[in-house]
């Protein structure tokens, strides 16, 4: 990632364009360009532009916008709009960009060097401006000495000032940063420079792309600044090849490029006379897209089978990348979480610091991090092909890090440094234990600073990356002074490729939170191909169903009306579909609206986000004060949850009261089996957890299955192997679509009853839309109503309609319709505890893939993760970290099903059905129900002590072994009765599997029919007298088939 600055400075390096410096300014996201933006399926085979621009990146973004006041220009980029990934638009999004599992679309393409470094590409529109942490500071003067590019001071200042007028803000320091400066000046990094955008020795703060709300304004917005009606930019556009042909004087010119499209279709683009092409596609995608184009190093063009078109020994070489090293550690007290925004500069290394907390359900851990990285090292190494065909596929690239000594001797005096500021009276503070010392997340610091070979030896075991790797298109060496690639006409290269050293001290730093759902509806429409390609291996067919309740009219008919197009509801729709019309009132919207519940890597994110009354998960507290969520988008909670599919057992179709059909019920779940259903690759972490199951005694081994058995498995999942989310939406598409109608953004007021007999029978559906307008669905003649809202809105739904206990109703003037005592009674949630453990290497995030299942059926699951303070802890889950430091955590959690406690649920609002009623669970009122957990988590104690989980464990500063845990920490005895109790009661929380409320045998008969009623049924886990299984989504699906 090279520097922001510089990259985004050489977009006026071009020599048609240099006059255009308009100095306007902005503090609010801008989304004109996407009036250029189109995916490339949408472009011709052929078409000519005056000039091609491969990369919509930091430079590129500002090349092309400069470029456009007076051509007609091309951007193709290989990524999407930002728009299509929200979490890059807020600070908050910044580790969890970079951490996604790497499907082909997201932002952050991964590679690791050859090095066993591990590394991330820009792959979006924005390009590395969209992913990183913001900081932004000008070039140092060495840089310009030493560039080979002949300057302009004069339209250097004028390019920076242009983009700094435009997206670039003054921070203001948090706590931490206020001290690190302090201790940078105490340490003797001197002089205090205060707040500068220029490359000083001393210590600064510096500027962001993040203006004061935490909004990020990368360089796609400088786009905005161009003339947009001379500007294309296609986007899911993979450049393949330059095509460069000779003219009559026989020297070699580009002509123009051959790109695909995401459906794999070729196009080529070509250029008008005097035209150029720009190659701005980064220190990886420049050099490799010269390669595959014919030009670089005989040797290797010819052992991949590529036509050489021109000789050039020097591409792809030179590559090098700035080394970093950290230590991190505990803080005493509180901090803020602060990214990168003070920096101490030497002539050999430059200083940086973040902190950020890890809050657990009990305690917030505060890290400061305290960084060296050493500018222009001497080191570099190579890049090279992978793939001859594929240019999706990342280049091998290794930069030998360390390998010239003077670089490791200058992370040395860089690591020294950091023992300097550890020293200061400043830093006191930070020790524990009353001073002694203080407590390291990680390597610690070096016992031992002055000796040599030990602090080499750490900055050899701590390398990170910065992200600021340059080189494979140097100037002087594969382009001019001017950039132009040597020896071919028409053909530039403009991005950090061309630097031999990075510039200034950052590409960026620091962010801060935009509201995802802000403008993602918006966007769709304008890139509608672009959501195509999630339609491919997402199947959204029933798209063509859905219709925002606004359009539908104010009175209609229909054969069902489903209240809830959630995780019953969708396959209940579907099924009834094949010979019957079907009304589905879903509260929430499309998951497309929502881009994160389709990807694995969005689960913690859904729950997290803030509540504005459209998010896909509504948050509510219960009367216990356990925090918990109700799904909201179509598709329900399984749009929400950890994907774990896993039948009922046994004890549950006994007890259920409902009369099953078990021939049927094997089919139902076969039928969602093969559609959404998959087998997944287990985790490191979920194999450990595995056999410490097996050790600790929950047997036997029942490999992977299904079915509900006592002992471990592994089990079903709705994410494929790819991360994407299967949810019970995709089951609509099964259905007849042309018999059914899916409403979004329609809120159930109350269900009609017919007044013309004395029976109490349902006719239809009031609800309203989001412009507040009631509509009245009715039903044929012996059609039905039936509720799937779940466990919470189907209850509430009865008694807003007067079906529930006459004292309740009465309370709230509703009148009664039909009587009965039970509705919104017997609310059981299945309680949760759990343990996190911090684990000494890196773990691939994993969510729940294996199970434990006891004789007492206690199920005992888990999940790994690792850490980014971009998550707030949800419900006593993952605790905190921050990117780049990987901190590994393995949850451990117990819980149980079929609980003797319950409780009951409560109207709040007559008026606004959007208000969720009061829910109380009464989590371990009856004592079994506390046992219960006792012993499961003894069970967890009992793993802690297997042999295969001795490699989570950390020495002490005596060198014993033993666990780092974040948060509550089991009793030390565990023998103890009353600390288990005491431990469950104070760590409990919910699983999400909450039921009951319209109870079978109570409120609905063994067919689910509302008892004392005509027309209306209940299919949703509110008629569960007991959760079904480890977990209730695939009982819930199979119902509802």
């Amino acid at each position: 990632m090279a520097p922001l600055a510089l990259l985004l400075l050489f977009s006026f390096f071009h020599p048609q364009v240099l006059v255009v410096l308009a100095l306007p300014t902005s503090s609010a996201n801008d989304f004109s360009y996407m009036k250029s933006v189109h995916n490339a399926t949408d472009l011709p085979a052929e078409e000519k532009y005056d000039y091609i621009i491969v990369g919509g990146g930091t430079a590129g973004c500002s090349l092309a916008s400069t470029l456009s006041s007076n051509y007609s220009v091309l951007v193709l980029e290989r990524g999407s709009v930002p728009a299509a990934h929200p979490e890059v638009l807020k600070a908050e999004g910044f580790g969890t960009t970079l951490r996604q599992t790497d499907d082909g679309d997201t932002p952050a393409q991964r590679f690791t060097s050859e090095d066993g470094v591990a590394n991330a590409r820009g792959r979006i529109l924005g390009g590395t401006s969209m992913i990183n942490a913001g900081l932004y500071t000008r070039a140092d003067e060495v840089f310009y000495l030493k560039s080979g590019i002949p300057w302009d001071r004069s339209l250097v200042r004028n390019a920076y000032n242009w983009v700094e007028d435009a997206i670039v803000f003054q921070t203001n320091l948090s706590t931490w940063q206020s001290i690190s400066k302090q201790a940078l000046l105490e340490a003797g990094v001197v002089p205090d420079n205060g707040f500068s955008l220029d490359h000083k020795i001393g210590t600064k703060a510096s500027g962001s792309i993040f203006d004061d709300e935490g909004r990020r304004h990368g360089a796609v917005e400088l786009l905005n600044r161009g003339e947009l009606k001379n500007l294309r930019i296609a986007v899911h556009a993979t450049v393949e090849r330059i095509i460069i042909s000779s003219n009559i004087a026989s020297r070699l010119g580009a002509t123009g490029v051959i790109y695909t499209d995401s459906k794999g279709l070729h196009h080529r683009a070509m250029l008008r006379d005097k035209g150029e092409v720009i190659v701005s596609a980064g220190a990886i995608g420049s050099p490799q897209l010269l390669l595959l184009s014919g030009v670089g190093p005989v040797s290797h063009l010819s052992s991949l089978q590529i036509p050489v078109v021109l000789p050039n020994p020097y591409v792809g070489k030179f590559m090098a990348d700035n080394p970093t090293n950290r230590v991190y550690i505990i803080a005493p007290f509180p901090l803020d979480q602060s990214n990168l925004q003070v920096v101490g500069i030497t002539s050999d290394f430059y200083i940086e610091n973040l902190s950020y907390k890890v809050p657990s359900s009990s305690t917030n851990i505060s890290v400061a991090g305290v960084g060296e990285k050493i500018p222009g090292p001497i080191s570099s190494g190579s890049l090279w092909l992978k793939s001859s065909s594929n240019a999706t596929i990342s280049p091998n690239v290794r930069f030998n890090y360390f390998d010239n000594p003077i670089d490791l001797a200058r992370c040395v005096k860089g690591v020294r440094k950091i023992g300097d500021l550890l020293n200061t009276k400043t830093m006191e503070q930070f020790k524990a234990n009353n001073g002694e010392g203080f407590v390291f997340l990680g390597t610690p610091y070096p016992k031992n600073p002055g000796d040599d070979k030990s602090v080499e030896a750490f900055c050899r075991s701590t390398l990170e990356t910065i992200w600021h790797y340059h080189g494979g298109c140097l100037v002087g060496k594969v382009v001019d002074g001017d950039l132009r690639v040597i020896g071919i006409d028409a053909l530039r290269v403009v991005d950090g490729s061309i630097f031999n050293r990075s510039p200034g001290t950052n590409p960026q730093a620091t962010a801060k939170p935009m509201k995802t759902d802000e403008f993602p509806y918006e966007v769709s429409k304008k890139t509608n191909k672009s959501t195509m390609q999630l339609l491919q291996s997402q199947h959204f067919s029933y798209m063509k169903s859905v219709y925002n309740a606004i359009d539908l009219p104010l009175k209609e008919q229909y054969d069902y009306i489903i209240v809830g197009g959630g995780t019953a509801g969708c396959p209940l729709a579907s099924t009834l579909s094949a010979n019957y019309s079907v009304l589905v009132l879903e509260r929430g919207s499309v998951p497309t609206s929502y881009p994160l519940v389709l990807k694995s890597s969005g689960f913690l994110a859904n729950l997290l986000q803030e509540d504005d009354g459209k998010t896909p998960a509504q948050r509510f507290t219960s009367k216990d004060s356990v925090a918990n969520v109700r799904g909201r988008v179509l598709g329900g909670s399984s749009m929400l949850n950890g994907g774990f599919f896993s039948r009922a057992d046994d004890q549950f179709y006994n007890e259920s009261g409902i009369h099953w059909d078990m021939d049927a019920v094997e089919d139902a779940y076969q039928w969602v089996e093969d559609t959404i259903v998959f087998q997944p690759n287990l985790s490191a972490w979920q194999s450990i957890f595995r056999d410490a199951l097996f050790e600790a005694g929950v047997g036997p081994d029942n490999g992977f299955s299904l079915q509900h058995l006592v002992g471990t498995k592994t089990s079903g999942s709705i994410f494929d192997n790819e991360g994407r989310r299967h949810g019970a939406v995709e089951l609509l598409n099964r259905g007849e679509l042309k018999n059914l109608k899916v409403a979004v953004e329609a809120y159930a007021e109350r269900i009609i009853f017919s007044s013309k007999t004395s029976d109490v029978t349902a006719t239809g559906v009031a609800y309203r839309d989001s412009k507040g307008r009631t509509h009245e669905a009715f039903i044929r003649e012996e059609g039905e109503v039936i509720l799937s809202a779940g466990a919470i809105g189907s209850p509430q739904l009865l008694l807003l309609s007067g079906v529930g206990p006459v004292a309740h109703l009465s309370s709230h003037t509703i009148p009664v319709v039909s009587q009965n005592p039970d509705v919104g009674n017997y609310m059981s949630d299945n309680p949760r505890n759990n343990i996190n453990i911090v684990v000494p290497f890196a773990l691939d995030p994993s969510i729940i893939q294996v199970v434990g299942i006891t004789n007492d059926f206690n199920y005992i699951e888990t999940l790994s993760y690792n850490t980014s303070f971009t998550f707030p802890q949800p419900f006593s889950f993952y605790p905190n970290g921050t990117a780049p430091l990987e901190l590994s955590v393995a949850t451990i959690v117990e819980k149980f099903s079929g609980p003797l406690s319950s409780g009951s649920l409560w109207l709040v609002s007559l008026a606004d059905v959007k208000i969720s009623p009061t829910v109380q669970f009464k989590y371990f009122e009856d004592p079994e129900d506390l046992a219960r957990c006792v012993r499961g988590m003894r069970k967890v104690g009992d793993m802690l002590k297997t042999d295969s989980m001795v490699g989570l464990k950390f020495e002490d500063l005596e060198g014993a072994p033993g666990f780092k845990f974040l948060g509550p920490t089991l009793p030390s005895n565990q023998s103890d009765d009353a600390s288990m109790e005491a431990f469950c009661r104070s760590t409990v929380t919910t699983v999400w599997h909450y039921h009951g409320g319209c109870v079978v045998g109570k409120v609905v008969d063994g067919d689910l029919r509302v008892v004392g009623t005509n027309s209306l049924r209940v299919v949703d886990g509110s008629i569960f007298n007991t959760s079904p299984g480890t977990n209730p989504q695939a009982t819930l699906m199979m119902i509802g088939r």
